[in-house]
């Protein structure tokens, strides 16, 4: 998870660079003086420092919890088999994730491939070890893009085949 973090950290600096260095020029194609490059420059400064950046740690926190608990899972899948999708049930949630809450899925069902947590930005969900009964519910619930990946499995934060990052 180490490195796929030091890989988004290095995409979003050079996407960061990249929409800096377009602001060299103005509408008109004229370049810009110091004081307005600035001031554009300013702007995406704030988008990808400020607002990204939260939502981000939070993101790759979740995922690292999600990781930690994947490996506790397939240790203990003997005794609880099924994994329940949760979402924290307050008036924060997704509607398509509070969809999936309560969804019960054997642990090796291709379900999870898809819809582990976290399953979007400043997503809460988790999952718990159960050995209560699975659902039969079909989902057609589609996750947010770049996170229809499995982090348990495959260890990334984030998704380096879909986020517009890489």
């Amino acid at each position: 998870m180490q490195q796929n973090l030091y890989l988004f950290s290095a995409a979003k600096s050079y996407q960061q660079l990249n929409e800096m260095n377009s602001m060299l020029v103005d509408d008109n194609g004229k370049i810009r003086n110091y004081k307005d490059f600035k001031k554009e420059v300013d702007k995406v400064h704030i988008k990808y420092n400020k607002n990204y950046l939260q939502a981000e740690i939070q993101t790759a926190k979740a995922s690292g919890r999600m990781i930690r608990k994947w490996d506790e899972f397939q240790e203990q899948k003997e005794l609880y088999p099924n994994l329940e999708y949760r979402t924290k049930g307050d008036g924060h949630v997704r509607d398509e994730h509070s969809l999936l809450n309560g969804i019960i899925k054997p642990i090796d069902d291709p379900f999870w491939n898809t819809h582990y947590p976290p399953n979007g930005f400043r997503c809460r969900c988790t999952v718990r070890s159960t050995n209560k009964a699975a659902t039969e519910e079909k989902t057609t619930i589609k996750v947010d893009k770049g996170f229809d990946h499995h982090v348990g499995k495959n260890k990334q934060a984030f998704n380096q085949k879909e986020h517009p990052y890489f």
